[in-house]
């Protein structure tokens, strides 16, 4: 390169000392004589005049600038006093005919000059453009060699990776088909008759499997560290139920070091988005973390803001504070940076913590959001990041409508000393149209009831007081208390039986963290004669009038039996295969509404398999808006997953495990 640009330089300046050669002193001399004369003929008396003109007349014939020469010898003859009207005549035929003779040198000359101008011009810009295109060819060979160097200790690193990759990849694989079984199952038992206990263990149990997965999605995040390598599933799903399923299981974590844990759920926010519920619940499990490992005293709070509505889609701001030690700005400038530690540091919880938050930044991008912290030492911490979610049918459209009117419909006390517990209530009470009081203390809450309207509903919580029979008592005592509901808010409502809390006057159990769907299902259990039948109904999951008869293809037993019960249950007719092979066979052979297709099986997979259904329909003149839904079975419901499924004829996917609100959606689609 350094060879390149010395002949660039060495060309530009032989290129400039050629083209100024024919300069000459003899000519410069001329000139400048020229000139002085000129100033000369100025300042003279008008008889000095003849000899001026004759020395410039004479300079310009030396020069060559004959038609000059002439002019100028005219005006010396004509400041002559006597003249020698026959010499000076044949001077100046003379000269008129050297003009006509020269007149062509000197335009030549001047079109020389012109050409040498253009020259030094067209050289300079010839040598810039060179050393340009010379500079941007050096840029593009070191962008390559970089990108090589890059490459290839990527390659290196790779290669010492991979293996445990794959090795954690076929554990979690082997891992998740059980898991799935048992979080399928969980559904199915959660859609049978279960006592109150039995509900709330079901429910927890789904949470941790749920969590579970999670888990195992993070020990493949953490083997591929890498946040371009993350993918998405994009499956409907619900908000609410996330960062309730997050918080029940953070909140024995908080409890042990008695912390207090609230959650926020904007109610603008619809029931059903569409986007990734596991990688969601991911970042929330590692802000938490982080927030939890950095707190003492005092509490966390998750919020969930609608930040903006768009045609087809929804960007929400989400925000994990605490009150504990603060961070400085430097830390705050590397909290999501990949720190460097190897070996026995690894085993370091911050390490874990700082880990969880770079693989935070690299999910919320994809899900092109931004992720930030705000912090103020010895004060707390604000970790949060937007993301942006597509609009999903409701599963329940009108459900909502009607928990709203059942609260409007109700005047709702709530009795708690923590302030942030307040706030969350009133901002769902206010959205709902609900009247509704607050206090901090039973004594408070009493003189309340005693001068307002009476309240149905009274959300107690257990901190308020020393006794909660007491606390009951209390409450009771007023007149206009005799008929209301009392229902009790706890961090540790599974502690009581509900012997035990019946004894105690309550109705009903909220736990904490407070979530408004929750609050929905109490009301409703305690509020019945508030509902009219219609409105009972539409609570109810819907009962499918058009019964269908469903061809199931799935290889592993459990996820057919999952999926077979969940079916059946709601009456649906349901066959099954255990490969594409197979699949096509019965289809040939008999009338299906609808084919839940699994991808990856023996024989034939489900690409294949519905390429050939395809294939049979058009054989059979099958009108397109009368070909049979196939719907794909997928445990990665990626981009790329997505695009082979559409390409393959299929018309939707349901990811596993898959649940009963999901059935619903591609039965009634």
């Amino acid at each position: 390169m350094k060879r390149i640009l010395l002949f660039t330089v060495l060309f530009c300046l032989l290129g400039l000392a050629g083209a100024n050669g024919q300069n000459t002193p003899t000519r410069n001399t001329y000139l400048k004589r020229i000139d002085e004369l000129n100033k000369e003929l100025k300042k003279s008396p008008v008889e000095n005049y003849p000899s001026i003109y004759h020395d410039i007349s004479g300079m310009h014939g030396k020069l060559g600038n004959t038609a000059l020469e002439f002019e100028y010898y005219k005006k010396y003859i004509h400041y002559r006093d006597s003249l020698n009207v026959s010499y000076y005549k044949n001077k100046l035929d003379a000269i008129k005919s050297a003009n006509e003779k020269h007149v062509w040198e000197l335009q030549s000359d001047l079109y020389s000059e012109q050409i040498k101008r253009k020259n030094i011009q067209l050289i300079l810009t010839g040598a810039i453009v060179l050393l340009l295109l010379l500079l941007i060819i050096d840029l593009i060979r070191g962008y390559r060699r970089d990108r090589n160097v890059i490459r290839k200790k990527r390659e290196h690193v790779a290669k010492g990776l991979n293996p445990k990759s794959e090795l954690l990849s076929r554990l979690s694989h082997d891992i998740r088909t059980p898991l799935n079984g048992i979080v399928g199952m969980v559904e199915v038992l959660r859609q049978t008759s279960l006592s109150e206990k039995q509900e709330e263990y079901m429910n927890l149990i789904a949470a941790a499997s749920s969590n579970l997965l999670a888990i195992l999605n993070n020990i493949l995040d953490y083997t591929n560290i890498d946040p371009e390598r993350i993918s998405l599933e994009d499956v409907p799903f619900n908000v609410h139920q996330v960062v309730g399923d997050v918080s029940d299981l953070m909140v024995e974590k908080t409890n042990e070091k008695r912390l207090k844990l609230s959650t926020f759920v904007d109610p603008r926010i619809p029931d059903y988005l569409n986007g990734d519920p596991m990688r969601l619940k991911q970042v929330l499990i590692h802000l938490l973390k982080n927030a939890l490992i950095h707190t003492e005293t005092g509490e966390i709070f998750v919020s969930v803001e609608l930040k903006e509505k768009y045609d087809n889609a929804f960007e929400l701001n989400f925000s994990v504070r605490d009150t504990g030690r603060g961070f400085s700005k430097p830390e705050l400038d590397n909290a999501f940076m990949l720190h460097d530690k190897t070996g026995p540091e690894m085993d370091d919880p911050m390490f874990e913590v700082n880990l969880g938050l770079f693989i935070s930044r690299g999910i919320v991008e994809k899900m092109s959001g931004e992720i930030g912290a705000e912090s103020t030492v010895g004060v707390g911490s604000d970790f949060y990041f937007t993301a942006v979610f597509g609009r999903a049918d409701n599963i329940m459209p009108k459900a909502k409508t009607v928990r709203e009117k059942l609260l409007q419909k109700l005047n709702v006390l709530v009795i708690d000393p923590n302030q942030t517990s307040l706030n969350i209530f009133a901002r769902y009470l206010e959205h709902l149209g609900s009247q509704y009081g607050l206090c901090q203390k039973v004594e408070q809450a009493v003189e309340k009831i005693k001068q307002e309207e009476p309240y149905r509903i009274i959300f107690l919580n257990h901190d308020a007081g020393d006794n909660l029979a007491t606390m009951v008592r209390q409450i009771k005592s007023a007149p206009k208390a005799k008929d209301t509901s009392i229902v009790l808010i706890s961090s540790v409502g599974s502690l009581y039986t509900s012997k035990e809390l019946i004894s105690a006057g309550f109705e009903g159990v909220l736990n904490m963290p407070v979530k408004m769907f929750e609050m929905f299902d109490i009301l409703v259990k305690i509020c019945p004669d508030c509902l009219n039948e219609e409105e009972k109904e539409s609570l109810a999951p819907p009962d499918l009038s058009s019964k269908k008869k469903v061809l199931l293809v799935e290889d592993n037993i459990i996820n057919e039996k999952v999926a077979r019960v969940s079916l059946e249950r709601i009456g649906h007719s349901v066959d099954s295969a255990e490969n594409g092979l197979i699949a096509i066979e019965m289809y040939r052979s008999n009338q299906y509404d609808l084919i839940l297709m699994d991808l990856q099986m023996p024989v034939m997979d489900g690409f294949a398999a519905t390429k050939e259904i395809r294939e049979l329909e058009k054989q059979r003149g099958v009108p397109a808006n009368e070909r049979i839904k196939i719907v794909a079975l997928t445990a990665n419901t990626t981009e790329t997953d997505r695009k082979r499924c559409f390409d393959a004829g299929m018309n939707d996917y349901i990811a596993k495990p898959f649940n009963h609100a999901e059935l619903l959606r591609v039965l009634e689609s």
